[in-house]
């Protein structure tokens, strides 16, 4: 597959922690960057480093913000 070439995964990748916060709360300032980074240490917040930037999958951070909505998660301390 060439550079250039888009499949339907590539719509669902989010790159970079700020657009991983503007996709949580519709900003991206740096307080809510780092947050991105705290609810992935602490949370479990499902993203992924390819070198040194983050990424997330829509559909994955969708389920992780259901499984909070439902009380399926336990909180932890």
């Amino acid at each position: 597959m060439g550079k250039d070439v888009k499949t339907s995964d590539d719509a669902d990748l989010i790159g970079g922690a700020h657009r991983i916060a503007e996709f949580l709360f519709g900003s991206a300032d740096e307080q809510l960057r780092r947050e991105v980074y705290h609810l992935a240490e602490h949370h479990d917040l499902p993203v992924f480093k390819i070198g040194n930037k983050l990424y997330a999958r829509r559909l994955k951070l969708h389920a992780w913000i259901e499984a909070r909505e439902s009380g399926a998660a336990a909180p932890r301390g």
